[in-house]
């Protein structure tokens, strides 16, 4: 296979693995792996990943990672097996993985995985705003009291005659 001929495959398996959701972890999440090690999730979608690979790895594209991904809540995690099909060494070494005979199974676990991770998401950022609201509440409340305080205090610091 010549150049041309791998730059086109290359970017038609980049179109077909970015069809998928991807679930970006904000704190990427630890993983254990054959054979290069202690890994960390970057993104996940059900039919790949983005891995952050140690300093001391040495993978080469095409090469296989066998693995497991824990789940919340005391859930059985799911076992992986994925090519790797790029390899970045910009600031830290990355690779993206495309799972390989994961049973249909596993993806539907992978699937509601990733549904949990995009509610509890919205629930974090829903909890930002209406904190947010209720600090600028409270300040708009403490500021009205405080106000009506001070005008009581001029109030009866006012001379009053009595006629």
């Amino acid at each position: 296979m010549d150049y041309i001929e791998t730059k086109e495959k290359n970017k038609e398996v980049q179109r077909e693995r970015r069809q998928d959701k991807r679930f970006v972890f904000m704190v990427p999440q630890a993983l254990k792996s054959k054979p290069v090690g202690k890994l960390h999730l970057i993104n996940l979608s059900i039919n790949g990943a983005e891995l952050l690979l140690p300093e001391d790895s040495n993978p080469k594209i095409g090469q296989t990672i066998e693995g497991h991904i824990p789940l919340p809540a005391g859930i059985k995690g799911v076992d992986f097996k994925g090519r790797i099909i790029w390899i970045s060494n910009r600031n830290r070494k990355r690779c993206g993985i495309a799972f390989e005979g994961m049973p249909e199974s596993e993806q539907i676990v992978i699937q509601a995985y990733l549904d949990y991770l995009e509610r509890d998401k919205i629930i974090y950022n829903f909890k930002k705003v209406i904190n947010n609201y209720l600090t600028c509440i409270r300040t708009l409340v403490e500021l009205y009291t405080k106000k009506q305080l001070n005008k009581e205090i001029i109030e009866r610091q006012q001379v009053k005659y009595l006629h």
